[in-house]
């Protein structure tokens, strides 16, 4: 079952490596291309997974929804127009990624999977966040209890992200809860 969990969420490494072809293709022909993934197997947390995975998808939601609500509500404070900019960023997300099914298969993907997924995503960005803005940089850790400690946050934001994804690829919730109780799907 681990090993299925696992497969599951290299998904996106198939992914990735489609947008790095793309990207070392116009590199051939003389287009200076920034890089498209930034290690995202080595992310510490939700928003430090978003900020290293499909870097353009990031740079675009940031540019064309974030700062401008971040900006229209900072007047209600920092950290309330952080989270309801981030929410925001979510729910555009969650749209477009709908339509972008829609554009591929002909019909908007709205299951129970798809709304959980984004649900759980969306509230563990936003506690990151507000984790984020209520403890800024503390003090580094001796050596070896900071290696353990990054160490530890990467394997829990991979599994974290692995069950989630395997959740988001079954095509129900009981379909995936079977998964997860037998190892196979149903």
């Amino acid at each position: 079952m681990a090993a299925k969990i696992i497969f599951s969420s290299l998904l996106y490494l198939r992914i990735s490596g489609q947008f790095h072809i793309i990207a070392g293709m116009l590199c051939l022909f003389g287009y200076d291309m920034p890089e498209t993934n930034r290690r995202y197997f080595l992310a510490r947390g939700i928003n430090d997974l978003w900020r290293r995975i499909n870097i353009y998808w990031k740079d675009f939601m940031v540019k064309i929804v974030y700062f401008p609500a971040y900006f229209k509500l900072r007047r209600l404070g920092t950290l309330q127009a952080e989270l309801l900019g981030t929410a925001l960023v979510i729910l555009v997300t969650w749209f477009l990624h709908a339509y972008q099914f829609f554009w591929l298969k002909g019909q908007f993907r709205v299951t129970s999977t798809d709304s959980l997924y984004w649900a759980i995503l969306g509230s563990m960005m936003l506690a990151n966040v507000w984790v984020e803005h209520k403890h800024k940089k503390s003090p580094p850790k001796a050596r070896w209890r900071g290696w353990m400690q990054h160490g530890f946050q990467v394997a829990a934001t991979f599994s974290f992200m692995a069950i989630l994804w395997s959740m988001w690829n079954a095509n129900s919730v009981s379909d995936w809860l079977v998964f997860l109780r037998t190892g196979s799907e149903p």
